[in-house]
């Protein structure tokens, strides 16, 4: 079951360190383990307008040494990056942090950031989200880190079209499909 909420959240560690939180509601689908698959089955029938705790052991697993690659500064340098710690890196699809860059070869950790870390997750629960439009608002913030004033959204039921605008980004073919994929009720749709 697939349920549609608006949302906030912090993330703390053991430590009681914030490390994430919302600096706006979010509009996300409970039912595809975005969260986390525990949090999400506890959320979908809890009661709106409260806040919720929930306290994961090591939710990302383990940090796993296999993960910490050592890569030479020129693989960098043919991508046109310039490798400096904590600068967030995608290579050969996988996301990775440098740590350190030190006579031609680069650490990288590829280890989720939390993994290790027992977690804290605060969320207020504010509503129950039904409009198509905040839907593809929410899936296209959370999917590709983009504050939702910089989309703009405009349905067409009649024709079952969907134009969809994003500041400083054309979305790909590939990028529409993964919408019709969280958001079902518009598969009919044609998204421009």
């Amino acid at each position: 079951m697939v349920k549609w909420v608006e949302i906030e959240y912090s993330i703390y560690d053991q430590d009681n360190r914030l490390l994430e939180k919302t600096n706006e509601p979010v509009i996300m689908p409970l039912g595809y383990n975005i969260l986390n698959k525990e949090i999400e089955e506890r959320l979908i029938n809890a009661e709106y307008g409260k806040e919720y705790s929930f306290l994961l052991k090591r939710p990302f697993g383990e940090r796993d040494p296999s993960l910490i690659k050592i890569i030479p500064i020129s693989e960098f340098y043919k991508r046109n990056i310039n490798p400096i710690p904590n600068l967030v890196v995608n290579v050969d699809n996988m996301v990775g942090i440098i740590r350190s860059v030190n006579s031609g070869r680069v650490i990288v950790d590829f280890n989720h950031p939390y993994a290790g870390k027992d977690l804290l997750y605060v969320i207020k629960l504010n509503r129950e989200v039904t409009d198509l439009k905040e839907k593809i608002l929410g899936i296209l913030s959370i999917t590709y880190n983009i504050s939702k004033n910089n989309i703009d959204v405009n349905i067409d039921e009649n024709n079952k079209k969907i134009s969809i605008n994003v500041k400083d980004l054309n979305l790909s073919k590939e990028q529409k499909e993964i919408i019709k994929n969280f958001i079902p009720e518009i598969k009919e749709y044609n998204i421009e």
